[in-house]
């Protein structure tokens, strides 16, 4: 079991993963972590349900057992993600019978110390610049506990460290985790769905990849879905064909070159995965209307 307990009272000057909120900044501030833990250990006050104003991110690993969030009994097993918000009634310690956990406390504090009670939600719709509504508790799969455990594990090493930028290092470990829990524990909704995480890595990967040969069945069994299935996951996430989304990334990059650089077109056509350069012609006009030797002079005239 590894455990990190903060005996600081000073918050760094980091300006990575501030809030503001009512006109004030608040920062974070790692109290606790925990990784694998299989006893309570504590006051005997918090073997029971209870609140207070920080949260808490815990994962089981193994075992199996029960908790308490806002007084419902939730089952504890491997997998399971339970994210506590300040004032947030719960108990994982007393009831989780065999289950092994981990676990992040952690308190987004203003210069004055006075902590920030804002749900989770609203704490990462703060970060995301979009509504967020959470599965909570969420099971995730083996592999998503196994890089959730490892990300927390992270957090556990960096925060005992003693360096000039451990609280930047120590803030972006915290800013990945966040990411991840809204990847992982975000509900789909009707409008503006965040896309499953398999499409992003697909788009991901066309965009790193938009000027080489790319096909559909590639696409798809990067994926791990079967072709008709991807091509239509990819366009109700996206609003875009796998390929158009290529083509558009390919032509804004061939607007990029055009204006800033000196790159002849034929080159630029290479550059952007286009062997034909009478078809980088024909596409680029039919996309903006003019070819790309106009466009080039029509900016820098």
């Amino acid at each position: 079991m590894h455990r990190y307990v903060r005996n600081k009272t000073d918050i760094p000057a980091c300006g990575l993963l501030s809030i503001r909120h009512n006109k004030d900044a608040y920062c974070p501030v790692v109290l606790h972590i925990t990784v694998g833990q299989d006893r309570p250990l504590g006051d005997v006050h918090t073997f029971r349900e209870h609140r207070h104003a920080l949260y808490h991110i815990v994962l089981y690993t193994a075992g199996r057992g029960a908790c308490l969030l806002d007084g419902s009994v939730h089952t504890a097993e491997p997998g399971t993600v339970v994210i506590v918000s300040p004032g947030q009634s719960h108990d994982f310690i007393t009831r989780f019978g065999t289950s092994v956990y981990s676990e992040l406390t952690v308190s987004f504090e203003n210069p004055r110390r006075q902590p920030l009670t804002l749900p989770i939600e609203n704490l990462l719709a703060q970060l995301a610049g979009s509504p967020i509504q959470m599965s909570n508790p969420k099971r995730l799969s083996d592999a998503e506990a196994h890089l959730f455990n490892a990300m927390l594990t992270e957090i556990s090493d960096i925060a005992g460290l003693e360096h000039t930028l451990s609280e930047f290092y120590l803030r972006y470990a915290l800013l990945r985790l966040f990411h991840y829990i809204v990847q992982t524990c975000v509900q789909p909704t009707a409008s503006g769905a965040i896309a499953d995480e398999r499409l992003i890595r697909v788009r991901r990967y066309i965009e790193q990849n938009y000027n080489s040969p790319i096909t559909i069945e590639e696409l798809a069994q990067l994926a791990g879905m079967s072709k008709g299935y991807f091509f239509r996951a990819f366009g109700k996430a996206f609003d875009v064909s796998p390929l158009a989304y290529q083509k558009q990334l390919r032509l804004e990059a061939a607007r990029t070159l055009l204006r800033s650089s000196a790159l002849r077109c034929s080159e630029i056509a290479v550059r952007c995965g286009y062997e034909n350069i009478h078809f980088f012609y024909r596409i680029f006009k039919q996309t903006f209307g003019v070819t790309p030797t106009h466009y080039r002079k029509d900016i820098t005239t």
